[in-house]
Protein backbone atom coordinates (compact mmCIF):
# COMPACT_ATOMS: atom_id res chain seq x y z
CA UNK A 1 0.00 0.00 0.00
CA UNK A 2 1.58 3.41 -1.07
CA UNK A 3 1.76 5.89 1.75
CA UNK A 4 2.30 9.33 1.27
CA UNK A 5 4.91 12.14 2.92
CA UNK A 6 4.70 15.90 2.11
CA UNK A 7 7.71 17.70 2.00
CA UNK A 8 6.51 21.34 2.56
CA UNK A 9 3.11 22.56 2.15
CA UNK A 10 0.94 21.18 -0.96
CA UNK A 11 0.41 23.83 -4.06
CA UNK A 12 -2.94 22.31 -4.80
CA UNK A 13 -1.59 20.05 -7.73
CA UNK A 14 -0.79 17.02 -5.28
CA UNK A 15 -4.56 16.99 -3.87
CA UNK A 16 -6.10 15.89 -6.96
CA UNK A 17 -7.32 12.11 -6.21
CA UNK A 18 -4.55 9.61 -8.50
CA UNK A 19 -7.55 7.73 -9.06
CA UNK A 20 -9.64 10.31 -10.79
CA UNK A 21 -6.95 10.29 -14.50
CA UNK A 22 -6.46 7.56 -16.74
CA UNK A 23 -2.97 8.45 -16.74
CA UNK A 24 -2.69 8.26 -13.15
CA UNK A 25 -4.88 5.09 -13.27
CA UNK A 26 -1.87 3.50 -15.13
CA UNK A 27 0.44 4.86 -13.50
CA UNK A 28 -0.20 3.64 -10.08
CA UNK A 29 -0.74 -0.01 -11.44
CA UNK A 30 2.80 0.36 -12.56
CA UNK A 31 4.07 1.27 -9.64
CA UNK A 32 2.01 -1.35 -7.73
CA UNK A 33 3.61 -3.76 -10.03
CA UNK A 34 7.13 -2.64 -9.06
CA UNK A 35 6.24 -2.92 -5.23
CA UNK A 36 6.14 0.81 -4.44
CA UNK A 37 5.61 1.46 -1.02
CA UNK A 38 6.28 5.34 -0.19
CA UNK A 39 6.00 8.48 -1.89
CA UNK A 40 7.41 11.46 -0.75
CA UNK A 41 5.75 14.82 -2.57
CA UNK A 42 7.74 17.77 -3.30
CA UNK A 43 6.25 21.14 -3.51
CA UNK A 44 6.53 24.08 -5.58
CA UNK A 45 9.05 22.56 -7.75
CA UNK A 46 9.83 24.67 -10.97
CA UNK A 47 10.51 22.21 -13.84
CA UNK A 48 12.40 23.04 -17.28
CA UNK A 49 9.94 22.01 -19.45
CA UNK A 50 6.47 23.48 -17.78
CA UNK A 51 8.03 26.53 -17.87
CA UNK A 52 8.95 26.65 -20.99
CA UNK A 53 5.07 25.80 -21.79
CA UNK A 54 3.51 28.47 -19.31
CA UNK A 55 6.12 31.33 -20.87
CA UNK A 56 4.98 30.34 -23.91
CA UNK A 57 1.11 30.04 -23.87
CA UNK A 58 -0.02 30.02 -20.13
CA UNK A 59 1.12 33.20 -18.71
CA UNK A 60 -0.56 34.73 -21.37
CA UNK A 61 -4.00 33.58 -20.63
CA UNK A 62 -6.70 35.16 -18.75
CA UNK A 63 -7.12 32.84 -16.47
CA UNK A 64 -4.27 32.43 -13.69
CA UNK A 65 -1.78 29.44 -13.97
CA UNK A 66 1.01 28.81 -11.33
CA UNK A 67 4.60 28.22 -12.43
CA UNK A 68 5.37 26.03 -10.43
CA UNK A 69 4.68 22.23 -10.18
CA UNK A 70 4.32 19.51 -7.50
CA UNK A 71 6.96 16.60 -7.56
CA UNK A 72 6.01 12.79 -6.40
CA UNK A 73 9.05 10.41 -5.77
CA UNK A 74 8.65 6.91 -5.20
CA UNK A 75 10.88 4.19 -3.39
CA UNK A 76 10.15 0.11 -2.80
CA UNK A 77 10.61 0.85 0.97
CA UNK A 78 8.54 2.06 3.86
CA UNK A 79 9.51 4.87 6.29
CA UNK A 80 7.85 7.54 7.62
CA UNK A 81 8.61 11.38 7.95
CA UNK A 82 10.57 11.23 11.16
CA UNK A 83 13.07 8.24 9.73
CA UNK A 84 12.75 10.42 6.36
CA UNK A 85 14.20 13.61 8.08
CA UNK A 86 16.58 11.73 10.18
CA UNK A 87 18.00 10.65 6.22
CA UNK A 88 18.34 14.58 5.15
CA UNK A 89 19.58 16.08 8.15
CA UNK A 90 22.12 13.70 9.01
CA UNK A 91 23.22 11.58 6.06
CA UNK A 92 21.79 12.29 2.88
CA UNK A 93 25.04 11.00 1.10
CA UNK A 94 25.97 8.41 3.76
CA UNK A 95 24.55 4.44 4.20
CA UNK A 96 20.85 5.61 4.70
CA UNK A 97 21.00 7.79 1.46
CA UNK A 98 22.38 4.94 -0.56
CA UNK A 99 19.54 2.73 0.59
CA UNK A 100 17.13 5.21 -0.35
CA UNK A 101 18.81 5.74 -3.46
CA UNK A 102 18.54 1.93 -4.10
CA UNK A 103 15.37 1.85 -3.55
CA UNK A 104 14.19 4.78 -5.35
CA UNK A 105 11.60 3.75 -8.42
CA UNK A 106 11.57 7.18 -9.96
CA UNK A 107 9.49 10.47 -9.90
CA UNK A 108 6.69 12.16 -11.68
CA UNK A 109 5.76 16.07 -11.95
CA UNK A 110 2.68 17.43 -11.31
CA UNK A 111 1.75 20.17 -13.63
CA UNK A 112 -0.92 22.71 -12.27
CA UNK A 113 -3.75 22.34 -15.14
CA UNK A 114 -7.06 21.36 -15.20
CA UNK A 115 -6.66 18.14 -17.31
CA UNK A 116 -3.55 17.21 -18.70
CA UNK A 117 -1.61 17.17 -15.42
CA UNK A 118 0.86 14.54 -15.70
CA UNK A 119 4.45 16.02 -16.51
CA UNK A 120 8.09 14.90 -16.89
CA UNK A 121 8.08 11.23 -15.80
CA UNK A 122 10.86 8.90 -15.34
CA UNK A 123 10.31 5.45 -13.82
CA UNK A 124 12.17 2.08 -13.29
CA UNK A 125 11.45 -0.13 -16.13
CA UNK A 126 9.88 -3.47 -15.77
CA UNK A 127 13.06 -6.48 -14.47
CA UNK A 128 14.29 -8.24 -17.59
CA UNK A 129 12.40 -11.40 -17.37
CA UNK A 130 14.87 -13.86 -17.84
CA UNK A 131 16.81 -11.48 -20.58
CA UNK A 132 13.22 -11.09 -22.50
CA UNK A 133 12.92 -7.31 -21.79
CA UNK A 134 14.80 -5.21 -23.33
CA UNK A 135 15.11 -1.23 -22.86
CA UNK A 136 18.22 0.23 -24.52
CA UNK A 137 17.12 3.75 -24.64
CA UNK A 138 17.44 4.06 -21.05
CA UNK A 139 20.01 6.54 -19.59
CA UNK A 140 20.39 7.77 -15.81
CA UNK A 141 18.53 11.13 -14.44
CA UNK A 142 19.33 12.47 -11.46
CA UNK A 143 17.61 14.63 -9.07
CA UNK A 144 17.91 16.09 -5.41
CA UNK A 145 15.38 15.48 -2.90
CA UNK A 146 16.10 18.11 -0.11
CA UNK A 147 19.48 17.74 -0.40
CA UNK A 148 19.29 13.50 -0.84
CA UNK A 149 21.00 12.72 -4.44
CA UNK A 150 18.54 10.07 -6.12
CA UNK A 151 18.71 8.72 -9.68
CA UNK A 152 16.87 6.62 -11.80
CA UNK A 153 17.64 4.93 -15.15
CA UNK A 154 14.54 5.59 -17.59
CA UNK A 155 13.28 7.57 -20.65
CA UNK A 156 11.39 10.93 -19.68
CA UNK A 157 7.34 10.69 -20.48
CA UNK A 158 5.01 13.13 -20.25
CA UNK A 159 0.85 13.05 -21.25
CA UNK A 160 -0.22 15.14 -24.10
CA UNK A 161 -0.64 18.49 -23.69
CA UNK A 162 -3.60 19.47 -26.19
CA UNK A 163 -3.04 23.36 -25.84
CA UNK A 164 0.70 23.89 -26.65
CA UNK A 165 1.34 20.32 -27.95
CA UNK A 166 -0.03 17.13 -30.05
CA UNK A 167 0.62 13.44 -29.97
CA UNK A 168 3.75 13.37 -32.01
CA UNK A 169 5.29 16.25 -30.61
CA UNK A 170 4.99 14.49 -27.14
CA UNK A 171 6.19 11.41 -28.89
CA UNK A 172 8.82 13.28 -30.17
CA UNK A 173 9.91 14.97 -26.90
CA UNK A 174 10.53 11.26 -25.93
CA UNK A 175 12.70 10.44 -28.58
CA UNK A 176 14.29 13.21 -28.28
CA UNK A 177 14.98 12.36 -24.50
CA UNK A 178 17.31 9.10 -26.10
CA UNK A 179 18.68 10.31 -29.27
CA UNK A 180 19.65 13.82 -27.93
CA UNK A 181 21.98 11.61 -24.72
CA UNK A 182 23.52 9.83 -28.21
CA UNK A 183 24.27 13.15 -30.27
CA UNK A 184 24.33 15.62 -27.59
CA UNK A 185 21.72 17.83 -29.09
CA UNK A 186 19.10 20.34 -27.51
CA UNK A 187 16.10 19.02 -25.95
CA UNK A 188 13.46 21.32 -26.16
CA UNK A 189 10.09 21.67 -24.60
CA UNK A 190 7.41 20.91 -26.24
CA UNK A 191 5.80 23.89 -26.98
CA UNK A 192 9.29 24.30 -28.44
CA UNK A 193 9.14 21.44 -30.56
CA UNK A 194 5.45 22.53 -31.93
CA UNK A 195 6.72 25.42 -32.97
CA UNK A 196 9.58 24.08 -35.06
CA UNK A 197 7.28 21.66 -36.54
CA UNK A 198 4.24 24.12 -37.41
CA UNK A 199 6.90 27.04 -38.61
CA UNK A 200 6.12 25.55 -42.47
CA UNK A 201 2.74 25.42 -43.69
CA UNK A 202 1.56 22.10 -43.21
CA UNK A 203 0.73 19.24 -46.24
CA UNK A 204 -2.47 20.40 -48.09
CA UNK A 205 -5.35 18.37 -47.15
CA UNK A 206 -3.74 16.49 -44.06
CA UNK A 207 -4.20 18.69 -41.21
CA UNK A 208 -8.43 19.10 -41.20
CA UNK A 209 -8.64 21.90 -38.95
CA UNK A 210 -6.01 25.26 -38.92
CA UNK A 211 -2.75 25.89 -39.46
CA UNK A 212 -1.58 27.81 -36.24
CA UNK A 213 1.75 26.84 -35.16
CA UNK A 214 -0.34 26.22 -31.69
CA UNK A 215 -3.01 23.46 -32.46
CA UNK A 216 -3.89 19.98 -31.31
CA UNK A 217 -4.91 18.58 -34.45
CA UNK A 218 -1.50 16.54 -34.74
CA UNK A 219 1.68 17.76 -37.14
CA UNK A 220 1.76 15.94 -40.55
CA UNK A 221 5.19 13.46 -41.76
CA UNK A 222 6.65 16.52 -42.89
CA UNK A 223 6.14 18.91 -39.74
CA UNK A 224 7.83 15.95 -38.02
CA UNK A 225 10.88 15.74 -40.27
CA UNK A 226 11.00 19.30 -39.95
CA UNK A 227 11.39 18.90 -36.01
CA UNK A 228 13.47 16.72 -35.90
CA UNK A 229 15.98 18.82 -38.14
CA UNK A 230 15.28 21.99 -35.82
CA UNK A 231 17.62 20.07 -33.31
CA UNK A 232 19.89 19.45 -36.16
CA UNK A 233 19.02 15.79 -36.69
CA UNK A 234 17.98 14.27 -39.83
CA UNK A 235 14.82 12.01 -40.11
CA UNK A 236 14.77 8.98 -41.64
CA UNK A 237 11.34 7.86 -42.43
CA UNK A 238 10.17 4.46 -43.36
CA UNK A 239 7.48 3.00 -44.65
CA UNK A 240 5.91 0.41 -41.35
CA UNK A 241 3.10 -1.32 -42.77
CA UNK A 242 4.77 -5.02 -42.27
CA UNK A 243 5.37 -6.45 -39.53
CA UNK A 244 9.15 -7.85 -40.09
CA UNK A 245 9.81 -4.40 -41.33
CA UNK A 246 8.79 -2.83 -37.90
CA UNK A 247 10.91 -5.27 -36.14
CA UNK A 248 14.26 -5.30 -37.51
CA UNK A 249 14.50 -1.21 -38.61
CA UNK A 250 12.93 -0.43 -34.75
CA UNK A 251 14.98 -3.17 -33.09
CA UNK A 252 18.67 -1.89 -35.23
CA UNK A 253 18.21 1.50 -34.11
CA UNK A 254 16.63 0.55 -30.61
CA UNK A 255 20.19 -1.02 -30.09
CA UNK A 256 21.89 1.67 -31.02
CA UNK A 257 19.81 3.67 -27.89
CA UNK A 258 18.13 5.53 -30.74
CA UNK A 259 14.19 5.25 -29.60
CA UNK A 260 12.37 5.69 -32.79
CA UNK A 261 8.19 7.28 -33.32
CA UNK A 262 5.76 4.52 -34.45
CA UNK A 263 3.05 6.42 -36.29
CA UNK A 264 -0.22 4.46 -36.49
CA UNK A 265 -3.94 4.33 -36.96
CA UNK A 266 -6.27 3.34 -34.37
CA UNK A 267 -9.44 1.49 -34.92
CA UNK A 268 -11.74 0.26 -32.31
CA UNK A 269 -13.30 -3.19 -32.55
CA UNK A 270 -14.72 -3.66 -29.42
CA UNK A 271 -17.99 -4.45 -31.00
CA UNK A 272 -17.89 -6.89 -33.98
CA UNK A 273 -19.41 -5.92 -36.75
CA UNK A 274 -18.97 -2.18 -36.48
CA UNK A 275 -15.09 -1.09 -36.08
CA UNK A 276 -14.64 2.49 -35.35
CA UNK A 277 -11.53 4.46 -36.59
CA UNK A 278 -10.01 6.76 -34.05
CA UNK A 279 -7.81 8.33 -36.18
CA UNK A 280 -3.63 8.93 -36.58
CA UNK A 281 -1.84 8.49 -33.42
CA UNK A 282 2.06 8.47 -32.37
CA UNK A 283 4.21 6.94 -30.02
CA UNK A 284 8.07 6.62 -28.67
CA UNK A 285 9.07 3.03 -29.17
CA UNK A 286 11.31 2.93 -25.89
CA UNK A 287 11.83 -1.51 -25.54
CA UNK A 288 11.17 -4.18 -27.00
CA UNK A 289 10.46 -8.31 -25.32
CA UNK A 290 12.14 -11.45 -27.25
CA UNK A 291 9.05 -13.26 -26.62
CA UNK A 292 9.46 -16.03 -29.45
CA UNK A 293 12.35 -18.78 -28.08
CA UNK A 294 13.57 -18.69 -31.97
CA UNK A 295 13.65 -16.41 -35.15
CA UNK A 296 11.10 -16.17 -37.92
CA UNK A 297 12.18 -17.39 -41.14
CA UNK A 298 11.87 -14.66 -43.41
CA UNK A 299 11.72 -14.38 -47.74
CA UNK A 300 14.25 -17.19 -48.54
CA UNK A 301 14.70 -18.31 -44.98
CA UNK A 302 17.03 -15.49 -43.56
CA UNK A 303 16.72 -15.58 -39.40
CA UNK A 304 17.11 -12.28 -38.00
CA UNK A 305 17.26 -11.81 -34.23
CA UNK A 306 14.53 -9.01 -34.47
CA UNK A 307 11.83 -11.28 -35.69
CA UNK A 308 12.14 -13.04 -31.98
CA UNK A 309 9.95 -9.62 -30.83
CA UNK A 310 6.56 -10.22 -30.20
CA UNK A 311 6.11 -7.08 -28.25
CA UNK A 312 7.10 -3.49 -27.83
CA UNK A 313 7.19 -0.86 -25.27
CA UNK A 314 6.31 2.44 -26.09
CA UNK A 315 5.64 6.23 -24.38
CA UNK A 316 1.57 6.66 -25.06
CA UNK A 317 0.75 9.97 -24.58
CA UNK A 318 -2.66 8.48 -23.89
CA UNK A 319 -2.01 5.62 -21.10
CA UNK A 320 1.58 5.87 -19.73
CA UNK A 321 4.93 5.41 -20.40
CA UNK A 322 6.70 1.77 -21.33
CA UNK A 323 3.11 0.52 -22.20
CA UNK A 324 3.49 -2.71 -23.67
CA UNK A 325 2.13 -3.57 -28.04
CA UNK A 326 1.77 -6.62 -28.47
CA UNK A 327 2.12 -8.00 -32.19
CA UNK A 328 -1.07 -10.02 -33.68
CA UNK A 329 -2.20 -11.45 -36.81
CA UNK A 330 -2.76 -9.15 -39.73
CA UNK A 331 0.16 -6.94 -39.19
CA UNK A 332 -1.28 -5.42 -36.17
CA UNK A 333 -1.05 -4.35 -32.53
CA UNK A 334 -2.63 -4.47 -29.97
CA UNK A 335 -3.11 -1.76 -27.49
CA UNK A 336 -3.80 -1.00 -23.88
CA UNK A 337 -6.20 1.76 -24.95
CA UNK A 338 -9.95 1.56 -23.42
CA UNK A 339 -12.37 0.33 -26.33
CA UNK A 340 -16.00 1.96 -26.13
CA UNK A 341 -16.91 -1.41 -23.37
CA UNK A 342 -14.55 0.31 -20.92
CA UNK A 343 -12.23 -2.56 -21.18
CA UNK A 344 -8.68 -2.98 -22.76
CA UNK A 345 -7.55 -5.33 -25.27
CA UNK A 346 -10.38 -3.74 -28.01
CA UNK A 347 -8.18 -0.93 -29.92
CA UNK A 348 -6.00 -2.18 -32.53
CA UNK A 349 -3.38 -0.11 -34.34
CA UNK A 350 -2.32 -0.23 -37.87
CA UNK A 351 1.15 1.09 -38.17
CA UNK A 352 2.30 3.14 -40.74
CA UNK A 353 5.73 4.92 -39.96
CA UNK A 354 8.82 5.30 -38.28
CA UNK A 355 10.58 7.90 -38.23
CA UNK A 356 14.53 7.64 -36.57
CA UNK A 357 16.46 10.69 -35.84
CA UNK A 358 20.57 10.32 -36.88
CA UNK A 359 23.27 12.44 -36.42
CA UNK A 360 23.86 13.82 -40.31
CA UNK A 361 27.24 11.26 -41.33
CA UNK A 362 25.05 8.17 -40.80
CA UNK A 363 23.85 7.66 -44.04
CA UNK A 364 23.86 4.00 -44.83
CA UNK A 365 20.47 2.96 -44.11
CA UNK A 366 19.58 -0.30 -42.56
CA UNK A 367 17.78 -1.71 -45.42
CA UNK A 368 21.05 -1.46 -47.29
CA UNK A 369 22.98 -3.71 -44.68
CA UNK A 370 19.53 -6.08 -44.46
CA UNK A 371 20.14 -6.85 -48.58
CA UNK A 372 24.07 -7.59 -48.30
CA UNK A 373 23.39 -10.03 -45.35
CA UNK A 374 20.37 -11.61 -47.25
CA UNK A 375 22.77 -12.31 -50.18
CA UNK A 376 25.56 -13.21 -48.32
CA UNK A 377 23.42 -15.94 -45.94
CA UNK A 378 22.33 -17.43 -48.76
CA UNK A 379 25.62 -18.67 -49.96
CA UNK A 380 26.25 -19.55 -46.55
CA UNK A 381 23.41 -21.60 -46.38
CA UNK A 382 24.03 -23.08 -49.76
CA UNK A 383 27.58 -24.41 -48.42
CA UNK A 384 26.30 -25.74 -45.44
CA UNK A 385 23.41 -27.62 -46.62
CA UNK A 386 26.51 -29.02 -48.73
CA UNK A 387 28.88 -29.48 -45.87
CA UNK A 388 31.34 -27.48 -47.01
CA UNK A 389 30.81 -25.32 -43.83
CA UNK A 390 31.48 -26.68 -40.04
CA UNK A 391 28.54 -24.82 -38.81
CA UNK A 392 25.18 -27.09 -37.59
CA UNK A 393 22.58 -24.51 -38.32
CA UNK A 394 20.87 -22.49 -40.27
CA UNK A 395 23.03 -18.61 -39.22
CA UNK A 396 20.70 -16.46 -37.29
CA UNK A 397 21.95 -12.37 -37.63
CA UNK A 398 21.96 -10.27 -35.14
CA UNK A 399 21.89 -6.70 -37.34
CA UNK A 400 22.17 -3.14 -35.41
CA UNK A 401 23.82 0.32 -35.34
CA UNK A 402 26.51 0.89 -32.77
CA UNK A 403 29.65 2.73 -32.73
CA UNK A 404 33.66 1.57 -33.19
CA UNK A 405 34.01 2.31 -29.52
CA UNK A 406 31.79 -0.62 -28.12
CA UNK A 407 32.50 -3.10 -30.55
CA UNK A 408 36.40 -2.89 -29.74
CA UNK A 409 35.25 -2.79 -26.06
CA UNK A 410 33.34 -6.21 -27.30
CA UNK A 411 36.43 -7.70 -29.52
CA UNK A 412 38.97 -6.82 -26.45
CA UNK A 413 37.03 -8.72 -23.73
CA UNK A 414 37.64 -12.13 -25.98
CA UNK A 415 39.72 -14.53 -24.84
CA UNK A 416 39.58 -17.55 -27.45
CA UNK A 417 40.30 -15.11 -30.60
CA UNK A 418 43.38 -15.82 -31.87
CA UNK A 419 46.21 -12.97 -31.38
CA UNK A 420 46.72 -11.94 -34.89
CA UNK A 421 42.91 -11.24 -35.98
CA UNK A 422 42.06 -9.81 -32.51
CA UNK A 423 45.49 -7.38 -33.17
CA UNK A 424 43.94 -6.83 -36.66
CA UNK A 425 40.55 -6.23 -36.03
CA UNK A 426 41.53 -3.55 -32.69
CA UNK A 427 44.20 -1.33 -34.23
CA UNK A 428 42.97 -0.86 -37.58
CA UNK A 429 41.19 2.35 -38.15
CA UNK A 430 37.45 2.41 -38.52
CA UNK A 431 34.79 5.07 -38.70
CA UNK A 432 32.22 6.36 -35.71
CA UNK A 433 29.41 4.79 -36.32
CA UNK A 434 29.34 0.97 -37.79
CA UNK A 435 26.44 -1.24 -38.50
CA UNK A 436 27.24 -4.35 -37.20
CA UNK A 437 25.90 -7.96 -38.79
CA UNK A 438 26.50 -10.79 -35.83
CA UNK A 439 26.09 -14.13 -37.54
CA UNK A 440 25.30 -16.62 -34.73
CA UNK A 441 25.59 -20.49 -34.67
CA UNK A 442 23.37 -22.07 -31.79
CA UNK A 443 23.91 -18.90 -29.75
CA UNK A 444 27.21 -18.83 -30.13
CA UNK A 445 28.92 -15.75 -32.50
CA UNK A 446 30.66 -17.18 -35.53
CA UNK A 447 31.69 -13.74 -37.20
CA UNK A 448 31.13 -10.34 -37.20
CA UNK A 449 30.59 -8.49 -40.77
CA UNK A 450 31.19 -4.46 -40.31
CA UNK A 451 29.88 -1.60 -42.31
CA UNK A 452 30.65 1.66 -42.47
CA UNK A 453 27.23 3.53 -41.58
CA UNK A 454 29.24 6.68 -42.85
CA UNK A 455 29.72 5.54 -45.92
CA UNK A 456 27.85 6.34 -49.26
CA UNK A 457 25.66 3.75 -50.70
CA UNK A 458 28.01 3.41 -53.71
CA UNK A 459 31.06 2.99 -51.96
CA UNK A 460 33.38 -0.03 -49.94
CA UNK A 461 31.16 0.20 -46.95
CA UNK A 462 32.09 -3.40 -45.20
CA UNK A 463 35.15 -2.12 -43.05
CA UNK A 464 35.92 -5.60 -41.79
CA UNK A 465 34.93 -9.41 -41.24
CA UNK A 466 36.17 -10.70 -37.99
CA UNK A 467 35.55 -14.50 -37.83
CA UNK A 468 36.04 -16.11 -34.55
CA UNK A 469 35.85 -19.79 -35.24
CA UNK A 470 39.44 -20.81 -36.17
CA UNK A 471 38.05 -23.35 -38.26
CA UNK A 472 35.17 -21.62 -40.08
CA UNK A 473 37.56 -18.85 -41.43
CA UNK A 474 40.07 -21.51 -42.53
CA UNK A 475 36.81 -23.38 -44.93
CA UNK A 476 35.74 -19.06 -45.61
CA UNK A 477 39.24 -18.53 -46.92
CA UNK A 478 39.89 -21.69 -49.40
CA UNK A 479 36.48 -21.08 -50.65
CA UNK A 480 37.44 -17.85 -51.76
CA UNK A 481 38.83 -19.06 -55.02
CA UNK A 482 35.97 -20.70 -56.08
CA UNK A 483 33.15 -18.30 -55.32
CA UNK A 484 35.28 -16.22 -56.95
CA UNK A 485 34.77 -17.40 -60.25
CA UNK A 486 30.71 -18.09 -59.45
CA UNK A 487 28.62 -16.80 -62.01
CA UNK A 488 25.56 -17.24 -60.21
CA UNK A 489 27.58 -15.03 -57.26
CA UNK A 490 26.67 -11.11 -56.72
CA UNK A 491 29.87 -9.28 -56.63
CA UNK A 492 28.67 -8.20 -53.07
CA UNK A 493 28.98 -11.65 -52.07
CA UNK A 494 32.10 -12.01 -54.20
CA UNK A 495 33.70 -8.92 -51.99
CA UNK A 496 32.65 -10.67 -48.50
CA UNK A 497 34.61 -13.88 -48.92
CA UNK A 498 37.47 -11.82 -50.38
CA UNK A 499 37.48 -9.66 -47.45
CA UNK A 500 37.81 -12.95 -45.25
CA UNK A 501 40.81 -13.73 -46.84
CA UNK A 502 42.58 -10.98 -47.90
CA UNK A 503 41.91 -8.68 -44.50
CA UNK A 504 43.01 -4.74 -43.92
CA UNK A 505 46.15 -5.51 -42.21
CA UNK A 506 47.49 -3.13 -39.30
CA UNK A 507 50.94 -1.61 -40.63
CA UNK A 508 52.29 -0.13 -37.70
CA UNK A 509 55.60 1.49 -39.35
CA UNK A 510 53.50 3.08 -42.29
Amino acid sequence: MLSLIRGTSSDGTASKNLLENQHLKYCYEYLNDLGAKTIVLESRYIDHDYLEDYAGYYVRCFNRYRRTTSRLHFFSNSFNSTQFKTVILNSPQGRLGKQLDSNYLGFMVLKPLPQTIVGRTCFKTYPDDGNRRHFPTLHKYSSNLFGLPLTVNSLAYQEQDKVVAACATSALWSVFQGSGKIFHHSIPSPVEITKAASLHIPDAGLVPHDARSLHHSGLTPTQIAHGVRSVGMEPYLVGASNEFVIKTTAYAYLKAKIPALLGISLIDESIVGNPQDLGKHAVAITGYSLGHANPIPYNNGILIAASRIDKIYVHDDQIGPFAKMVFSPENRLKTDWMDSTGNRGGVLADPFMLVIPLYHKIRIPYQIVFNKIAEFDVVLDALRVNALMPISTRLEWDIYLTDVNEVKREISKLKLLDKKTKQNALLINMPKYLWRATGIDSGVNKLDVLFDATDIEQGAIVVAIVVYDTALKQYLELLNPIVSIHTQISESVKMLFDKIANPTIFKPFE
